[in-house]
């Protein structure tokens, strides 16, 4: 909650919608009846717990219903893919390791090791500069 509350966080939020931080910003069980066009979903999870309860409560069937039943038209998943792989033969978690082989196989998966090769050569640059 403390990342939620962040004045970081609200100052992006209110540089991408004119809404309200909190009506942008919500746990999966506020968003509970609500819809949005786009919506992100952060799975960020990376424990080295071999089991459903790794997972915690996000992978109760409400829970999971709530999440990706709730936008329109475009979603973003965050999470970690080795977390997801490592998990992947618990029956609660199947539907996180379809999702990763779909969106591979579709082309629209993004590695974080994109992400941080930028950085890395953005770095490069500004010393080189």
């Amino acid at each position: 909650d403390l990342f939620l509350e962040s004045e970081e966080l609200k100052n992006l939020c209110s540089k991408l919608t004119n809404e309200p931080f909190k009506e942008i910003i919500r746990t999966t069980d506020e968003y509970q009846g609500h819809e949005a066009d786009l919506t992100i979903l952060s799975l960020v999870r990376n424990n080295t717990l071999y089991a459903a309860s790794s997972w915690g409560f996000i992978i109760e069937p409400e829970r999971l219903n709530v999440m990706f039943s709730r936008t329109k038209s475009r979603q973003v998943i965050i999470g970690c893919t080795q977390h997801i792989i490592r998990n992947s033969h618990e029956e609660r978690i199947k539907i996180f390791h379809k999702l990763y082989l779909e969106y591979k196989k579709e082309g629209t998966f993004v590695s974080s090791d994109l992400f941080l090769e930028n950085q890395e050569n953005k770095k490069e640059r500004e010393n080189n500069g």
